[in-house]
């Protein structure tokens, strides 16, 4: 061969090499400049909306520079501090609208809007306490006035005084029969008062004004999954177990991301004897909200009524998820103690009955359970110990039951009305205890004990509200 050809054939195999090199490298710049040119059109757009946000801000500021000016050439101008208070709620600047209103009120004592959105703000803030006093205050001045009603029931409510909260939603519900608010908020503060309180004679009244409006709300609105929820439960506390299953588990298919509806749908169905189906129901459930402490807990209550040892297994593992996720709960760790005691795991059991006495020492379940433990590791006088404890704590509910009764038989017995709110405050009850302390206070307007009672449960949800 000679070297011409030799050469042309080199220049032909780099030419072969290099042409897909230049395509490749042409495709490879087209891709650069079309990711820088998009980079650079979104870093215009960003520019562009920071400028905005800015002048807008600039705008703003002046605007309410000028208002704010307009209060300080007239401090007794109403108009000027409305305005300045509405650019300020537009800005979210609520403290410093607060302070407006305040002044407003002052000025203008006879003014229903000023009293009302005084005290709205006020409820906004988290200011409940405050809240109740300006609402209250506006009820007595107006009371056909049903904002005012509908605002101290609110700020009642998330006092967590629900009885008081119902009473004055019952006022707002006189004023017209037809407001939804107002139904909302006595149906929602006879429920929970019906949940947190232990004494059945004292629920049952709320209970089906519970039932009855959220019985209107779901015909109104049949696909408002809380409203399904609420009228659920309220059938279930009055022991309408099967009835409260249709609402609660068209509550749960509208609002499946909620773990308080799963929850309770599943819990529902176990005490119905549907085990199988709440096992289906909560694998599903847990794997949507892996971090629901409940739906495990559910899922080895679930379990707990078989003996098979793979129930066991599945029965403990879901327990020791659910106290892993909420440590703090004491009856989770009585199921998980129950589940070991099963699987003959005693050291594992006792220290679960053990954490759940040092959560809640005023049961008798853990007590009961640890004295069969210790008799079992032979520990006669931890067993003994245990088991004086565990008849003391029932010989407490026995008592309590039989005050509730003696209450219910002399309602005007004033120390058998206070006897009880001590219990309820010591178990931490406070809802129950408050709402019997202002009984006494009404039957015994002087009574110190009632008024301390009330006092202190006052202090103790001030500092819950403040760390929240």
């Amino acid at each position: 061969m000679n070297i011409p050809t030799k050469r042309y054939i080199i220049l032909a195999a780099l030419a072969a090499v290099a042409i897909p090199c230049a395509v490749a490298v042409r495709i490879y710049v087209g891709k650069v400049h079309k990711r820088t040119s998009e980079a650079y059109r979104a870093y215009q757009e960003r520019t562009a909306l920071e400028q905005k946000a800015a002048a807008e801000a600039q705008e703003n500021e002046l605007k309410l520079a000028k208002f704010q000016q307009a209060v300080a050439d007239h401090p007794n101008d109403v108009r000027a501090r409305w305005a300045l208070a509405g650019e300020l709620q537009s800005l979210r600047k609520i403290d410093e609208a607060r302070t407006q209103l305040q002044e407003i009120v002052k000025l203008d004592p006879k003014s229903q809007d000023a009293a009302i959105a005084f005290g709205n703000v006020n409820l906004a803030l988290n200011r409940f306490q405050e809240a109740e006093q300006t609402y209250r205050q506006a009820t007595r001045r107006w009371p056909k006035n049903i904002e005012a009603w509908q605002g101290l029931a609110a700020a009642l409510y998330k006092l967590r005084r629900f009885r008081d909260a119902g009473e004055a939603g019952r006022q707002a519900l006189i004023l017209n029969p037809q407001d939804r608010d107002s139904r909302l908020i006595v149906a929602s503060s006879a429920l929970e008062f019906g949940i947190e309180n232990p004494n059945e004679s004292a629920t049952r009244d709320p209970l089906n004004i519970a039932r009855s409006l959220y019985t209107l709300l779901a015909k109104e609105d049949p696909q408002n999954g809380q409203t399904q929820y609420q009228l659920g439960l309220a059938k279930f506390l009055l022991r309408d177990k099967k009835g409260s299953l249709e609402n609660l588990q068209k509550a749960a298919e509208l609002l499946p991301e909620r773990a308080n509806i799963a929850a309770d749908y599943a819990q529902i169905l176990i005490s119905n004897g549907k085990r199988t189906e709440a096992r289906a129901f909560l694998e599903q459930a847990s794997r949507r909200m892996p971090k629901s402490a409940a739906i495990y807990f559910l899922l080895a209550e679930s379990n707990q009524y078989e003996s098979d040892p793979q129930a066991i297994k599945a029965a403990i593992e879901a327990g020791r998820k659910a106290v892993e996720l909420s440590p703090n709960t004491a009856t989770y760790w009585d199921l998980l103690g129950a589940e070991y005691l099963k699987a003959l795991n005693i050291d594992q059991a006792r220290i679960c009955f053990e954490k759940s006495l040092l959560l809640n020492a005023n049961r008798s379940y853990p007590y009961q359970q640890l004295a069969g433990i210790y008799t079992r590791m032979g520990d006669p006088k931890r067993a003994s110990i245990a088991a004086k404890m565990a008849t003391r704590m029932t010989a407490n509910d026995e008592t309590m039951r039989h005050l509730e009764a003696l209450s219910d038989q002399y309602p005007g017995a004033v120390n058998l009305i206070l006897i009880r709110a001590d219990r309820y405050r010591d178990l931490k009850m406070y809802g129950p205890a408050r709402d019997l302390y202002d009984q006494a206070l009404q039957l015994d307007p002087h009574n110190a004990a009632a008024q301390h009672g009330i006092e202190t449960i006052d202090k103790i949800r001030a500092v819950g509200t403040a760390a929240r």
